[in-house]
């Protein structure tokens, strides 16, 4: 955002901790694995007031996280979006 892209492409954020790990990769050691479940929630709010700004300064994010919690971006797949960016349809 702060860099002026147009449009911004989230990938990877599911904003949740399917079969109880918190990443793809397992969790962290101690102690800094002990709130990244919990923090879902308080994370997407920030996403929330991102979303805000990113309208206000004419930009767009799209999130391409396939199952992903986070609802405040408009969802679409990954290939469409970039077939799209490549047309000019973004």
């Amino acid at each position: 955002m702060h860099l002026g892209a147009s449009t911004i492409i989230l990938l990877g954020y599911d904003m949740h901790a399917k079969h109880k790990t918190s990443h793809w990769f397992g969790e962290h050691p101690e102690p800094f694995n002990r709130y990244n479940a919990q923090l879902y929630d308080v994370w997407q709010q920030e996403f929330f007031a991102l979303e805000s700004a990113a309208v206000e300064r004419g930009q767009q994010i799209i999130n391409c996280s396939p199952g992903s919690r986070l609802d405040c971006f408009k969802k679409a797949d990954l290939i469409e979006t970039l077939r799209g960016l490549c047309v000019g349809n973004y």
